[in-house]
């Protein structure tokens, strides 16, 4: 004889919780036992639930029995595993858990409760594994804020593209200085407000909302041969169930049971098949392994910051201000360069660029969504640079050989990205910065020159690996064990200092820098560029879930600031 209750439970894991409690008489039949719980876990198996088995099964599982070996492998054909074994009663297991749960999602262990003559089994399921359904209250800097959203459809880029290509560029832009990139810009924003307006929203609810499960259907690697496997598994189950003499029902409950492990296993391998594929056939093969790797595990967002944009804001610039002071010599003092060799070139004109570099530079950027200050993204440049290849190359030679990098080209949407820690602290955040889409461009043809004259005058150090064409942390290992090798060769000693400097990117200054690059021949028009791009940069934090951002004051930028993209 045996009892068991069923519990339904809705925690907002990827797939809803059965919890199954299960009492067997130490005189009960096993044989029926077995078969009875075969059949339930069957039920719930096709169905795709997650399974938490409890209760006192009168079965010794701290040794190997017959009996043990039975009820085990029952579970296992049912991709649920024991996850206790230790003795509950003296020194035998009579009482346990068993789930299809992922190991890491729950923890198990055995309490003595003092009332009773069996030990408690206590089963506690992380919470990271469950959705926060509770009411948030609104967060309180939000009233202070106005929301928008912009959204930018594939089928409105192509009207944007349209009207770009409509434009008379010759009446536009008229004069030949500096203004011509006021003028194109101006040109360019209108049309772009035009097809992709901001729409005011109310602030966003902050939540937690975790991945759906994935299911088999609409999935490349679920072959035909696996849709007949499963369509034969599920005949067979719902044959047993409906034959009443019982050696038909003996031979169909094997054939089920033989054929519902074939199919897991091949299922199984077509999953890792499929992944192998993609990652080997990847140009990035760590990226896509981790991306692998992240579309099988739940993940939770919090969309709710412990600060307001302009908290992050002040936060991100004072913090830099705050290391740079700690330096044992101050920013405004010049720096020593006489352990840098003088070199015998200079740079100081730019050369002028064609629409042709313009259009190829601009292909090649990553088709990014992510919207600048202005709303535009990478993607939608890729997507009508065509159309203003020519005004834009214009206007990008008239800055540079007026020395003049405009100040609406300098502000940058920052935006905070948990690390690590308590969410709820500010220093727990890196800002990343993501620069206006048409400065990117006129980025891209200024590093062009400078590397070229640095890499073609040998002006950079031997042990610079970084930022560099043919360099990478493959090149910079690969160095460091040539020097290990030669050192241990010779009967030398060495020593290797690791130096983790804090926020070192963020901290340059932009008087140092331009200092370093006079004494490199930097000079005139080329060095007027750079101090103007260096000159009044600013920042603004934007916040929000999804397309809905929250707008916040720029501050001006004295370092070099946040990581850029």
């Amino acid at each position: 004889m045996c009892e068991n209750s069923l519990v339904y439970v809705d925690t907002g894991l990827h797939r809803p919780i059965v919890i199954i409690s299960v009492y067997r008489s130490p005189d009960g039949d096993l044989e029926q036992f077995l078969q009875l719980l075969d059949n339930c876990l069957e039920s719930l198996s096709l169905k795709n639930k997650a399974i938490i088995l409890c209760g006192d099964f009168n079965i010794h599982l701290e040794t190997t029995s017959k009996e043990e070996a039975a009820f085990t492998n029952l579970l296992r054909c049912h991709n649920i595993f024991i996850a206790n074994r230790k003795p509950t009663r003296g020194s035998v297991c009579l009482d346990t858990f068993a789930t299809n749960l992922d190991q890491w999602d729950f923890d198990v262990s055995v309490e003595n409760p003092l009332i009773a003559d069996h030990c408690a089994v206590v089963f506690k399921l992380k919470a990271r594994s469950v959705i926060v359904s509770k009411v948030v209250p609104p967060i309180s800097w939000h009233k202070n804020y106005n929301f928008y959203k912009r959204h930018i459809s594939d089928d409105k880029v192509q009207l944007l593209l349209r009207a770009l290509y409509q434009i008379d560029w010759n009446s536009e832009l008229v004069r030949n200085g500096p203004e011509v990139f006021d003028s194109l810009f101006t040109c360019i924003c209108h049309k772009f407000n035009e097809f992709f307006p901001l729409i005011p929203t109310g602030a966003p609810k902050p939540k937690v909302t975790l991945r759906p499960a994935a299911r088999s259907s609409g999935k490349k690697w679920f072959t035909n041969e696996l849709k007949h496997l499963k369509l034969h598994v599920l005949m067979l189950h719902d044959l047993s169930k409906k034959v009443t003499l019982a050696s038909v029902k003996t031979i169909l409950d094997t054939q089920y049971r033989k054929y519902f492990k074939i199919y897991r296993g091949k299922l199984k391998a077509a999953k890792i098949a499929q992944n192998v594929s993609y990652i080997d056939s990847a140009q990035n093969r760590c990226k896509a392994a981790w991306q692998v790797i992240n579309q099988n595990k739940v993940k939770s967002q919090q969309f709710s910051y412990p600060g307001s944009p302009d908290d992050f804001n002040t936060f991100f610039i004072k913090s830099v201000e705050d290391i740079v002071s700690k330096f044992p010599q101050a920013a405004d003092v010049s720096l020593d360069l006489g352990f840098l060799p003088t070199p015998n070139c200079t740079l100081m004109e730019w050369e002028e660029v064609s629409p042709k570099l313009i259009t190829a530079l601009v292909k090649n950027f990553r088709s990014s969504k992510s919207q600048d200050v202005y709303g535009m993204s990478g993607e939608v440049l890729k997507s009508v640079i065509d159309a203003i290849a020519d005004p834009l190359c214009k206007a990008i030679n008239c800055c540079l050989r007026f020395g003049v990098f405009p100040d609406y080209m300098k502000i940058s949407r920052t935006i905070p990205i948990y690390k690590k820690g308590d969410h709820q602290e500010l220093a727990n955040y890196r800002p990343i910065s993501i620069i206006p889409v048409l400065a990117k461009v006129m980025e891209s043809v200024m590093k062009i020159q400078l590397l070229k004259y640095f890499e073609e005058n040998n002006l950079f150090m031997v042990g610079q690996h970084g930022f560099r064409r043919c360099h990478s942390t493959t090149t910079a290992i690969l160095s460091l064990v040539e020097e290990i090798t030669k050192a241990f060769e010779e009967g030398e000693s060495m020593a290797l200092t690791l130096c983790d400097l804090s926020r070192a990117f963020d901290c340059v200054s932009h008087q140092l820098l331009l200092q370093k690059l006079s004494h490199y021949g930097i000079g005139s028009t080329v060095h007027k560029t750079l101090a103007s791009y260096l000159l009044n940069r600013k920042q603004a934090v934007l916040s929000g879930r999804g397309s809905c951002w929250s707008s916040t004051e720029c501050l001006r930028v004295l370092f070099w600031g946040p990581y850029s993209s």
